[in-house]
């Protein structure tokens, strides 16, 4: 970010004679100015190289010599990533070497398989760090906004595996999980393009089902715990609400009550011998907003041994 190269890549030459990957990596306003050595306003590979995930925005060559993100001399394949200039739409990769591109977005185009022009429709360009002022966050300016073209674009198989475990669960095999934020990657079924996974302003709670087979024995009490509810929601920091609510399968909802932390209670005491031994009950699960997700579920009631 903002580097300046006199002789070579602004950010990076790489010219070892091992492969490189890079993945999940953000190259934004870098510039060189002098094709002396090795040019390229970001990166300038010389040995093979994957990019993955990488999104490279305004790097700059000072003139057509070399190129304004990513100069090659080798075999560098590129997938799910995106190049974009504000202005320019010609010279942001290429070289001598050999290019092997798919599902990315180039400005100006590139040969390759899935690749798109469409603008990647960033959060806000203006504002790397987003309005928290820190870097990698879920407010940074390159994270994706609602509308992007860059959502679910990727190619799952392309991911890059976790060689450096950056979620200590101590896989290095695994493909890797994470976007440049810590979010998961892919964040639900699909693969986003770039550094950055597209996290829904707010995502509905879902799997609301309860802990353990709901029971309630004959002669108890009215307020008798009778189980818990639990849903998940993805949303780091939700709070979530459970209530009894009307609608399909609601038939026996005022014989219970249900705290809002998901405590099934009875509101009633109730009598095998002369009630019903099944009961059924509508659950509703919100958060913050609103956002829920329901359920029906039966309540079962057992007989006990009874003196004559």
């Amino acid at each position: 970010y903002n580097n300046d190269g006199s002789q070579v890549g602004a950010v990076l030459l790489h010219s070892g004679g091992g492969s490189t990957n890079f993945n999940n990596c953000l190259f934004v306003n870098n510039d060189g100015w002098s094709k002396r050595w090795a040019g390229a306003g970001a990166l300038n590979l010389r040995s093979n190289s994957s990019v993955n995930n990488c999104t490279f925005y305004n790097n700059n060559f000072a003139d057509s010599s070399a190129k304004g993100d990513l100069e090659c001399t080798s075999s560098v394949v590129v997938t799910n990533s995106i190049f974009w200039h504000p202005t320019k739409s010609t010279n942001l990769l290429g070289g001598s070497g050999t290019l092997v591109m798919s599902n990315t977005i180039v400005r100006g185009g590139a040969s390759g398989t899935s690749i798109s022009t469409q603008d990647p429709l960033f959060l806000n360009t203006s504002n790397i760090k987003g309005a928290d002022g820190k870097w990698f966050t879920n407010d940074d300016g390159f994270q994706l906004s609602a509308s992007s073209p860059a959502k679910s674009a990727g190619l799952l198989s392309a991911i890059l595996s976790d060689v450096f475990d950056i979620d200590a669960d101590g896989n290095i095999t695994e493909a890797s999980p994470l976007d440049l934020a810590g979010n998961p990657r892919p964040y639900g079924a699909a693969l986003d393009l770039g550094a950055y996974e597209y996290l829904d302003p707010n995502t509905a709670p879902s799997d609301l089902n309860s802990t353990a087979p709901l029971t309630i024995a004959e002669n108890q009490p009215v307020g008798t715990v009778v189980g818990e509810f639990n849903a998940t929601d993805p949303d780091a920091g939700a709070t979530l609400t459970y209530l009894l609510v009307s609608g399909a399968g609601d038939g026996d909802n005022s014989l219970f009550t249900l705290d809002t932390n998901g405590t099934l209670r009875t509101a009633t005491t109730f009598d095998y011998e002369n009630n019903a031994s099944t009961y059924s009950i509508r659950v509703q699960a919100k958060d913050e907003y609103n956002a829920s997700v329901e359920g029906n579920f039966t309540v079962m009631l057992t007989n006990l041994n009874e003196p004559p």
